[in-house]
């Protein structure tokens, strides 16, 4: 008896799963008049923080938690700097975007002692997977 509630249970728990997040990515670098682009893309769970890197872009990681509210996307982005053994260092405080799907929704980091640098990452939820 006990080994069918538990299994019943387990069984119950792993029916409510967290929808998953399609994310096409792009993180523009503004340096001292040159512009580089990196596109990329993710899924990701929704309600859980994912640290991204980018291709060629050394030392920094964006942590990024997704949530589905009604027909919006809301979006929370962290920038963070690898430091020393790869701890992590946050750059920024927390950003939040909401969106719609195939909308794209950007979040501008900028120095404000250098306004000829800047980092823009531009979001685009395209996908929901229940």
């Amino acid at each position: 008896m006990l080994k069918k509630i538990v299994l019943s249970t387990l069984v119950t728990v792993s029916t409510i799963a967290t929808a998953q997040i399609s994310l096409d990515l792009n993180l523009t670098i503004n340096d001292q008049g040159m512009q580089h682009n990196v596109p990329g893309s993710i899924t990701i769970d929704e309600e859980v923080i994912v640290p991204v890197e980018f291709n060629g872009v050394n030392g920094l990681v964006v942590g990024l938690r997704t949530q589905k509210n009604n027909d919006n996307i809301a979006i929370d982005a962290q920038f963070f700097q690898k430091v020393e053994n790869d701890e992590l260092a946050a750059v920024t405080e927390v950003f939040h975007v909401e969106t719609t799907f195939n909308e794209a929704a950007s979040i501008t980091v900028s120095n404000p002692e250098d306004d000829s640098s800047s980092l823009v990452l531009t979001i685009t939820p395209t996908q929901l997977e229940e």
